[in-house]
């Protein structure tokens, strides 16, 4: 009984830093996102529920934080990335406030067709694979509906095939591309262009049917900070009338602030110049880095240089593919307000700061937004 009420002091007092820090209300970064999203943990204390602001269960949320996540224009043609089926069949069964669903084989060998983090698709669930327990048993993310045994299970491979695609010409080795199915986004990394129409990519997360349209995908994955703060506040002028004096009989809102802030646990070269505006990178026509530098640029405005950044958070040591776990905030700009320290405890640490505006295109009852999960728009 001592054991139980310490513990339900403990998550009592995690809400309530919680409620008290975030109603206002949020701010995130994998991001993940996100985070973008594309994709380090990022705690964010007292995350609750089966998404980021929602649900019945107090849990921790960490998460993954992306900046320049905007999507981009599709590129050439369609792709497909869907292999056959393995050998079996399989049903699909959720575990009831788990998060999870479990998937059994007859006749599978999972621990050889498959693996951790892969996409699958069974009958028209997309799941991500969380946990392989067997050859006839494994985890996927998220309470699917159940699908009756029979079914077959068809693994998303790491060979993309292209239709009148261009990727000799539109893609480089270690470029990102993605694809967006159903309100959620994909991604893989490409580590081989094998013709214009056949690419290798590192693994099997890029979701593709028969013909899907695809895109580069540009972001910097910014992993390994400790903590994620989002600060939110509602700005008021007081406004006086002669008989109050000095007190405000009244206010009014004129405006709003959102900022964003966390510490890159492994601030490398290419994340600090993706964090710092003025923190700038010299690299040879090949790419390597040949030196770096902290400069200004006089007069230059945020709305020049400003990017989306993603938050994504992460249940069971994956990314969540719930769309209201994905968390994009359209025009966030570095504060560079950064604290580096160098020392044996703290080597490549840097605490870093994002301020976010409105986004005149994205818009919920008139009111012009600083972020909004996946999907949304």
């Amino acid at each position: 009984m001592k054991m139980y009420l310490k513990t339900f002091a403990f998550a009592f007092a995690v809400f309530a830093m919680f409620a008290s820090h975030y109603f206002g209300f949020q701010e995130l970064e994998a991001v993940l996102l996100t985070s973008l999203p594309i994709l380090g943990y990022i705690a964010i204390p007292g995350t609750s529920g089966s998404s980021f602001f929602g649900g019945p269960n107090l849990r921790l949320g960490p998460c993954n934080v992306y900046y320049r996540t905007k999507a981009q224009d599709n590129l050439s043609g369609t792709i497909s990335t869907i292999g056959t089926a393995i050998t079996g069949t399989v049903a699909l069964d959720p575990v009831l406030g788990r998060g999870k669903s479990t998937v059994t084989g007859t006749g599978t060998s999972f621990t050889a067709d498959v693996s951790v983090g892969q996409y699958v698709k069974i009958d028209t669930v997309v799941a991500k694979i969380k946990r392989i327990i067997s050859n006839t048993v494994l985890e996927v993310v998220e309470e699917f509906d159940a699908v009756a045994a029979g079914e077959d299970l068809l693994p998303y491979t790491t060979t993309v095939t292209g239709t009148s695609t261009a990727f000799d010409d539109e893609l480089v080795v270690g470029d990102y591309i993605a694809t967006t199915v159903s309100g959620t986004v994909y991604m893989a990394k490409v580590l081989e262009i094998v013709s214009a129409t056949e690419v290798t990519i590192d693994a099997g997360t890029l979701v593709a049917g028969a013909t899907e349209d695809y895109r580069k995908f540009t972001a910097i994955f910014l992993g390994g900070v400790d903590a994620v703060t989002i600060k939110e506040s509602v700005k008021k002028a007081d406004l006086k009338y002669s008989q109050y004096g000095d007190s405000a009989a009244d206010k009014a809102v004129t405006g709003g602030e959102v900022t964003i802030e966390m510490g890159l646990a492994q601030a490398s070269l290419e994340r600090q110049e993706a964090t710092k505006q003025g923190f700038e990178i010299q690299r040879d026509d090949e790419g390597l880095i040949t030196g770096f530098g902290f400069g200004v640029a006089i007069g230059e405005l945020d709305s020049e240089v400003e990017d989306q950044l993603t938050c994504v958070r992460i249940v069971g040591d994956v990314e969540s593919t719930d769309p209201f776990d994905t968390i994009h905030f359209p025009r966030s700009v570095p504060m560079v307000d950064a604290e580096s320290k160098y020392d044996s405890s703290s080597q490549r640490y840097m605490k870093t700061m994002f301020t976010c505006y409105r986004s005149e295109d994205h818009k919920l009852n008139g009111k012009s937004l600083f972020y909004f999960p996946e999907g949304m728009f």
